[in-house]
């Protein structure tokens, strides 16, 4: 939401997963990519913060890790980041290290970690649909990395969501303009 990112805290207290979240937090994981926020859902260990790390590499800005405070605003689903955990992420092999943050975004595309036998070679259409907070978002379900071992795949869906959520942005500019 805005055009800088924050510089992170330094780490201190427990890992996210041992702390008790606060009233308000979903579990999951949002990053932001150009325009598009996305949130990351799964059970512990699949692979969102992995996830999210490797976006991170390729440009994308962390806004929380582990738990993230969501809001639904005019119509969209707005992400916040918790004070206790800005700029923080646990990295499997590292700990938790510091990141580049910002503090909020809209969330455009809900990304699903599953069971890579839960996949769907031809997903039903309504599957890329998914409301959260009355807030209809685009949704990709991706195998999840903390249980395939591998990210590529997740990536490579993820990458083509995003171009999705940016063209169909684009045509909905694109019929509101006179």
């Amino acid at each position: 939401m805005t055009s800088r990112s924050r510089k992170p805290q330094k780490p201190r207290g427990q890992p996210a997963r041992n702390r008790t979240w606060p009233a308000g937090a979903c579990h999951a994981t949002a990053v932001l990519a150009g325009s598009v926020g996305i949130l990351l859902r799964g059970p512990s260990g699949s692979g969102k913060s992995t996830l999210a790390a490797m976006l991170t590499e390729t440009g994308a800005t962390l806004i929380a890790d582990d738990y993230v405070y969501l809001t639904a605003r005019s119509g969209r689903l707005v992400a916040r980041t918790p004070a206790a955990i800005a700029g923080l992420i646990e990295l499997h092999g590292l700990g938790i290290v510091a990141r580049p943050f910002e503090s909020a975004a809209i969330i455009r595309l809900l990304v699903d970690l599953v069971e890579p036998g839960q996949m769907q070679r031809m997903p039903a259409p309504d599957a890329a649909w998914a409301t959260l907070a009355g807030v209809k978002l685009a949704r990709q379900a991706v195998p999840a990395p903390g249980l395939t071992g591998t990210a590529e795949p997740a990536l490579v869906l993820i990458r083509q969501a995003i171009a999705a959520a940016d063209d169909h942005k684009s045509l909905h500019l694109a019929q509101v303009s006179p």
